[in-house]
């Protein structure tokens, strides 16, 4: 689910066979996995956190935010939500640049 497009497309689907206790998993958006992937990387054979990359995945989860959440009150705190959960991304790779090591528990987080 990598675009406005996509996302709206599932709620479309969702809000046509809601039924009572229906659940709904969804997977990273289009993209994101690999990106988290190669900030794991990066920081086991680097030594370093790639921000840059971070900063993308930021960037990519702001955009869909704005596109579909019409209330400014609403996307601001869903930016402050994102931005929280990034930064104890990038608090835990820095653990994982100064360890060179990422185990397979902390690999599924």
């Amino acid at each position: 689910m990598g675009s406005q497009d996509s996302i709206e497309n599932v709620l479309i689907i969702i809000k046509r066979e809601h039924k009572q206790g229906l659940a709904v998993t969804v997977s990273a958006m289009s993209g994101v996995t690999n990106k988290l992937l190669e900030l794991a990387d990066s920081a086991v054979t680097k030594g370093e956190v790639n921000k840059n990359l971070i900063n993308k995945i930021s960037e990519q989860h702001e955009k869909v935010i704005q596109e579909l959440i019409k209330s400014s009150d609403i996307q601001e705190v869903t930016i402050e939500y994102i931005t929280k959960e990034l930064k104890k991304l990038k608090y835990f790779l820095e653990a994982i640049a100064i360890t060179s090591e990422l185990t397979s528990k902390s690999h599924d987080i």
